[in-house]
């Protein structure tokens, strides 16, 4: 016994004296042991190390020491009994996320129970040119740890996730907006996120300074539920000591009855109303007014600034992202943590036949997650509904192309006098020989036909 315990504290000396980080955690991947050079490469103390549990997941954004301590978590495949290895981060002194290689050892006990996982660092950060690209669930919780840590801390968009051209032009509309006082519209398809949108210009950078919102359903409201509910707020506000500007939320804007939108216009109209405005609307105000459906000057004074939100079908390539995100919300949540979607199970979701949304992904996701009995989620774990939509897709009957055939010969018999007239250059005669048929009869056709 005195053998055994003098080899493990040799060990553990050797452990301690390495200029490598080397760290262990237990099967609840509480830290249970780290050395002095990982403390140091997070940028913390041992003790403020140790018992903590990390999490394979970028959330907890708002607490930088969780975010740290997330960062040393290895794959969760790890704690099924597999050797491999991967990244861990940690964020620099200037807000940088710095990635570097690790070797994950399960740690099996006497029963054969994995008991946690030694960590194993190596001596380089992970060069940004190493990086794989491929759509790998590790690739993807690298990029989204990068993506989630560079809009946590500007714009607070925590799920206007995506590297596509449309996203990005959102992300330069939303920071616009969210640091200006204009009237601002969002528009977009159902499931598309305008309300989180609108909430995240109206909080913008720090939630805690925002001013007061008020938020208005506006199918609900008629003429005289909106004057009382408006006139109430601004008069509450007015006395409050707090003189910011407050915002007014005006959710499906495109369903406020005509009458609504007079009142609505009147009372933006009065000294005391000074409220910024953010709207959102499932068709772009412009058709609307082209249509005679909406108030031209309400839309002109609402519309200052304008953020389109792209559908999901328009920007396919961000699903990937979308769902090792909402996997990683469903970790952040959990006990049991998962490492992301097998690339079988992805293409299913990205070559998904049926338009969803945001929200009806992030249900999928959720509910696969639950289904998922290994560290991925596999195709087998996709909730039914998905392959029923793809079987019923692919057995549709096929579309049936109906002709017109008295209109289809009349267009023919036009296209063909009148080439052959411009072949004669207007000589009627000579076209009526080419086709065959009498001067009379020529001149009849051409004017049942109304060719000039």
């Amino acid at each position: 016994m005195a053998r055994i315990r003098s080899t493990a504290n040799a060990l553990r000396q050797l452990f301690f004296e390495s200029r490598h980080p080397i760290y262990a955690l237990d099967a609840e991947r509480r830290i249970i042991f780290c050395n002095s050079a990982c403390a140091n490469w997070v940028g913390r103390e041992e003790n403020e190390l140790i018992g903590q549990q990390c999490g394979y997941h970028s959330a907890d954004l708002s607490s930088e020491h969780q975010t740290q301590v997330n960062g040393l978590c290895p794959t969760p495949e790890s704690f099924s009994g597999q050797q491999g290895s991967g990244d861990i981060f940690r964020i620099t002194s200037l807000g940088q996320v710095e990635r570097i290689r690790a070797d994950f050892f399960p740690l099996a006990n006497v029963n054969g129970e994995i008991a946690g996982v030694l960590t194993l660092v190596g001596p380089k950060p992970t060069s940004e040119n190493n990086l794989a690209t491929e759509l790998t669930p590790a690739g993807l919780h690298r990029q989204l740890r990068s993506l989630r840590n560079d809009l946590g801390s500007q714009y607070r968009l925590s799920e206007l996730i995506g590297e596509s051209p449309a996203v990005q032009r959102v992300r330069r509309q939303v920071q616009l907006a969210s640091r200006s006082s204009a009237c601002t519209v969002i528009t977009g398809p159902q499931g598309s996120g305008r309300e989180h949108i609108a909430r995240t210009i109206h909080y913008g950078e720090d939630a805690q300074q925002a001013p007061p919102l008020l938020p208005i359903a506006c199918e609900l409201f008629d003429p005289e539920l909106l004057q009382v509910t408006i006139t109430s707020f601004v008069r509450q506000f007015h006395k409050s000591t707090d003189h910011s500007a407050a915002t007014l939320l005006l959710l499906n804007v495109d369903r406020l009855r005509h009458n609504s939108q007079e009142e609505l216009l009147g009372l933006m109209s009065l000294p005391r109303f000074a409220m910024r405005t953010i709207a959102t609307s499932l068709r772009p105000l412009k058709e609307l007014v082209e249509n005679n459906e909406f108030s031209a000057h309400l839309a002109f004074t609402l519309s200052t600034l304008v953020v389109e939100m792209p559908a999901l079908k328009d920007r396919p390539e961000d699903i990937p992202l979308l769902t090792q995100f909402f996997l990683e919300k469903y970790n952040a949540l959990q006990t049991r943590q998962l490492s992301g979607f097998s690339a079988e199970a992805l293409d299913r979701l990205v070559e998904h036949p049926e338009t969803f949304g945001i929200d009806e992904l992030r249900m999928l996701v959720e509910e696969a997650c639950q289904s998922a009995e290994g560290p991925f989620v596999e195709t087998n774990d996709l909730p039914p509904r998905l392959q029923w939509t793809a079987e019923a897709v692919a057995q549709a009957a096929p579309i049936v192309e109906t002709c017109e055939l008295d209109q289809f010969l009349t267009d023919v018999e036009r296209e063909v006098i009148q080439r052959m007239l411009d072949r004669a250059k207007g000589n009627r005669a000579k076209t009526a020989r080419s086709l065959g048929i009498s001067r009379a009869r020529l001149l009849r056709r051409i004017e049942a036909l109304g060719i000039e």
